[in-house]
């Protein structure tokens, strides 16, 4: 990625946080989406997966409408977005679903452990710090280690197959390979783990 300076970090800045926001808030609430909809549940007005699925595209209407603080970055700083972002009308999409089955999973071990909730807040306030929002990946100042464990961080890859294309006009092939293999695993082990509580839920609202 080519040095963030001036002009550059801001909207790195922006893109970064209001992803990060939309990742971090989705993934942190997912622990008490069963919890906050058990009456809708037990009524049986909405299924399980209605609920995950009503709850994150809330989230990512937010993530839309808070998205007007990038468009005010790149005014501001007088770039426009690169060609390349048109890469988006693919990763966007691939970033929620990773998310969601994330958030399915979470959802149905935040009903079994009403406590799981505290320990996400924290996993998640460290992952902020070690997550390249407030810096950039690839500064010298950080040394090669601090890269090394990058790639061992999720949020890095989900963050990077936007930023990358919109703000450097890099297509990051990579990370996208991640994403894209993160996807039917995580359909996988929310498909697998859903399969075998799906009966018991219920009584743990």
């Amino acid at each position: 990625m080519m040095g963030a300076q001036g002009e550059f970090y801001v909207v790195h800045l922006a893109v970064g946080y209001v992803l990060w926001q939309y990742i971090s808030k989705t993934i942190t609430q997912s622990s008490r989406f069963f919890q906050s909809n058990s009456s809708s549940i037990l009524d049986g007005i909405a299924s399980y997966t209605d609920v995950v699925l009503k709850e994150s595209l809330k989230n990512f209407i937010n993530l839309v409408h808070n998205c007007l603080v990038v468009l005010i970055a790149f005014i501001y700083v007088g770039l426009y977005p690169s060609f390349l972002s048109i890469v988006l009308f693919i990763t966007v999409p691939l970033v929620f679903a990773v998310v969601f089955f994330m958030s399915v999973a979470l959802a149905i071990l935040g009903a079994r452990y009403s406590d799981l909730v505290e320990m996400i807040r924290a996993v998640m306030r460290l992952m902020f710090f070690i997550t390249p929002i407030l810096w950039v990946p690839g500064e010298s100042s950080r040394g090669p280690l601090v890269d090394a464990i990058l790639y061992f961080n999720p949020f890095y890859y989900l963050i990077e197959v936007i930023r990358g294309p919109l703000v450097y006009g890099k297509m990051p092939y990579f990370e996208l390979a991640v994403v894209g293999a993160a996807l039917p695993l995580g359909w996988l082990v929310a498909s697998l783990l859903y399969a075998r509580t799906k009966s018991v839920i219920a009584l743990w609202l």
